[in-house]
């Protein structure tokens, strides 16, 4: 048993050592574990893309599709169904398809 522990723990040194994030992080050091100290280094820096202008401009027109598909589709009471409208704001795309594939039922 104690072997497959350290077939473990040396994969474990080996992940560390090939990447430095996840160093930083305090994975892989068994002297700092379960310790109440602060995990993340200062060193660590998260780089994000630059946002694209054309792809947030089709999300937007997707999702107000969307919107307007949920809000043609009118419970019986009159009002509008709140699941569908979460569902066309989260899932737009989909959504423009299942509406797309069934429409909504006629009253």
């Amino acid at each position: 048993m104690a072997n497959a522990f350290g077939n473990v723990t040396y994969a474990l040194e080996q992940f560390t050592a090939s990447h430095p994030g996840v160093k930083a992080l305090g994975f892989g050091n068994n002297s700092n574990f379960g310790k109440s100290s602060s995990p993340v280094a200062s060193n660590v820096t998260i780089v994000l893309p630059p946002p694209n202008p054309e792809m947030e401009l089709l999300n937007f027109v997707l999702i107000a599709i969307a919107v307007y598909m949920a809000m043609k589709c009118k419970k019986f009471g009159g009002g509008v169904d709140i699941v569908q409208l979460i569902l066309a704001i989260c899932l737009a795309p989909f959504y423009i398809l299942y509406r797309l594939w069934k429409p909504c039922a006629t009253s």
